[in-house]
């Protein structure tokens, strides 16, 4: 084990300093980097940059772009028709959809803890019962209630998330009776649903949903609207991210979930999210040709190389973060919370994949 460690060591070293250079020969990124086009969702968000806050904690940083949450109304969520018969759900924090078909409802991603919320907001527009399940993914927060509506209920799901809790064997989350592998239209009562497997990104089995003739998107896990997605993207796939997110900016809708949040997002605003993943990996790929291996790792007296290897990576990391943060701070939320680990992740992708076009 302790040669395996050598060698890793050695090789990864070795790779960092002879890219370091020899300079990188990156691929660009689509379209031109810079600031993405200013969004003014119709539903009226404030920005409250360089507000006076009465109160701060230790280490606390200013606030770049936000949006004030709306106080939950007395049934304790929220519900707004999207179309006729689609129906955008949210809790304040997590949110989905049910489409209310001719015999039947059709409920996707039946949120953990949210299940009888969901079941009020089903009778409050119809009495019919809950025919078909459709998970987005095998996440226990997207579909930690799928217990509650199993009932005289079909599940459908990419074969990835079935296989996925095939091996769970959770009782919370039912394993699918029906999964596809690439691409399926869910046809009920009326009702059609394109179901549009991108590729791993968010996790495997990461589902598209896209009602066409009720322009109504659905497309978890990558960001929201005017917000950023998690900690290094919440990916497990960053190519496949970036292709799901491509793949979405170019159908026609009015209305995206992405799954978090109060309200639905805009066209406008799925494509402002792709636009930060181009310039992230833009000012990571800037950052790794300004960043000396030798400068980042001098001023430490240790001597463990995994360690001084993390000095380089840190302050490739946090040159690339101090590129996006004139553009994007005001207008993401999220921004001092997840930038730095989104270029983390761009760092360990470039070391060793060639990045999406």
């Amino acid at each position: 084990m302790t040669g395996f460690r050598s060698f890793f060591v050695r090789n990864r070293i070795a790779r960092i300093l002879c890219l370091a250079g020899m300079g990188w020969l990156l691929a660009s990124c689509s379209g031109a980097p810079g600031p993405a086009p200013d969004v003014s969702p119709a539903s009226g968000p404030k920005t409250m940059a360089g507000q006076q806050q009465t109160a701060r904690f230790a280490g606390d940083v200013s606030d770049g772009y936000v949006e004030t949450l709306p106080a939950l109304p007395k049934e304790g969520y929220f519900l707004k028709a999207l179309a006729p018969d689609v129906y955008f759900f949210s809790t304040g924090h997590y949110n989905t959809m049910f489409i209310v078909a001719e015999r039947g409802v059709i409920l996707v991603d039946p949120i953990r803890g949210a299940g009888g919320l969901i079941r009020k907001a089903i009778a409050s527009v119809t009495p019919l019962p809950v025919r078909f399940m459709i998970y987005t993914s095998a996440g226990l927060d997207r579909i930690g209630d799928a217990r509650l509506f199993t009932e005289g209920a079909q599940i459908v799901a990419h074969e990835s998330a079935q296989a996925l809790l095939s091996r769970y064997q959770d009782a919370n989350r039912p394993i699918p009776t029906m999964a596809f592998r690439q691409n399926y239209t869910l046809t009920y009562g009326g009702k059609s649903i394109e179901l549009i497997y991108p590729g791993p990104g968010h996790g495997a089995g990461n589902t598209m949903l896209y009602l066409k003739q009720e322009k109504v998107l659905m497309l978890v896990g990558t960001g929201g609207p005017r917000s950023l997605p998690g900690t290094r993207f919440e990916s497990v796939d960053l190519f496949g991210q970036v292709l799901g997110l491509q793949q979405a900016s170019k159908l026609d809708f009015n209305a995206w979930l992405a799954g978090r949040g109060p309200r639905p997002g805009t066209p406008a605003e799925l494509k402002m999210l792709l636009q930060y993943y181009y310039d992230s990996r833009k000012a990571d790929e800037m950052a790794m040709k300004r960043v000396r291996f030798q400068e980042a790792a001098g001023g430490t007296s240790s001597r463990d190389p995994l360690y001084i290897v993390q000095r380089y990576h840190e302050a490739v990391a946090r040159e690339c973060f101090n590129l996006l943060r004139p553009a994007w701070k005001p207008r993401m939320m999220g921004f001092e919370a997840f930038a730095l680990s989104h270029c983390s992740a761009w760092t360990d992708f470039h070391l060793t994949q060639k990045p999406p076009q």
